[in-house]
């Protein structure tokens, strides 16, 4: 295996592990929320903390009403 292979597969491995982790997120809003409240905690770093408060500040859970998952829908009929 060459350092051309390492360099490949290294980066398709980590494209592969954001783009789950992003369908994770959309998928479930709650753990995104969750995972950014978790990674605010001031006993990490700031680098991580600015981390945390990227992810909570996307699209998702608590930003905006068209997904339906963080309230209960109205009804209709009345």
């Amino acid at each position: 295996m060459t350092l051309y292979d390492v360099v490949q597969w290294t980066i398709v491995i980590g494209v592969v592990l954001v783009s789950a982790l992003y369908m994770l997120g959309r998928i479930m809003p709650q753990w995104r929320l969750q995972l950014a409240q978790h990674l605010q905690h001031p006993r990490y770093a700031h680098w991580v903390n600015q981390i945390g408060v990227r992810i909570s500040g996307g699209s998702g859970c608590g930003s905006c009403n068209t997904c339906g998952t963080c309230a209960t829908p109205k009804n209709k009929n009345s």
